[in-house]
C-alpha cells in the first residue's frame, strides 16, 4: 500500500513541460531561432488526404451488400502563442465525405397489441422484401 501511495504522489507532482527550453542560457542571449530550435513542441502545419472503400457482402437466400467509398482529409497545425512563456495552440481537424449503398432485404418492424405483454404490445418483424437504399454516410 505504501508503494501505491508514493507512486500516486510522484505522479501528481508537477513536472517541467517538454516544451520548456533549457535554463542553462540566460534569456537575453538566446535568439528566437535558438528558442524555436530548442522546443520539444515543434510549430508547423500538416495536411493529409486519402480515399478508402468499404465492401461488405453476406451470402444466403436473403443476401445483402453494403458498399461505398469515402474521402478523408486531416489537418494538424501547431503555433507558438507566446515564445517567452512557451504557450502553444494546436488544431486537429478531420473531415470525411462518403456515399454508401445498401442492396438486399429489409424486414419492417411490426408493433401489435398483445394483452399478455407487460406494456400491452408485441414487437415483431414483418416479411422480408428486397430493398435498395443509398445515402451519404460517414460511419463505416
Amino acid at each position: 500500500m505504501k508503494t501505491f501511495v508514493v507512486t500516486g504522489v510522484m505522479t501528481l507532482i508537477a513536472s517541467q513541460a517538454f516544451a520548456q527550453t533549457p535554463d542553462s542560457m540566460p534569456p537575453s542571449t538566446r535568439s528566437t531561432a535558438t528558442v524555436e530550435a530548442d522546443l520539444a513542441t515543434p510549430t508547423g502545419h500538416e495536411l493529409s488526404a486519402g480515399v478508402a472503400t468499404y465492401d461488405y457482402r453476406e451470402p444466403g437466400a436473403q443476401a445483402i451488400s453494403i458498399h461505398g467509398a469515402k474521402f478523408v482529409a486531416d489537418y494538424i497545425g501547431t503555433l507558438s502563442l507566446n515564445k517567452g512563456r512557451h504557450w502553444f495552440a494546436q488544431a486537429d481537424l478531420r473531415g470525411t465525405l462518403g456515399h454508401v449503398a445498401y442492396n438486399g432485404w429489409c424486414s419492417p418492424f411490426m408493433i401489435k397489441p398483445d394483452s399478455a405483454s407487460p406494456n400491452g404490445y408485441e414487437l415483431d418483424t414483418g416479411d422480408a422484401s428486397p430493398c435498395n437504399e443509398t445515402g451519404d454516410k460517414d460511419d463505416f
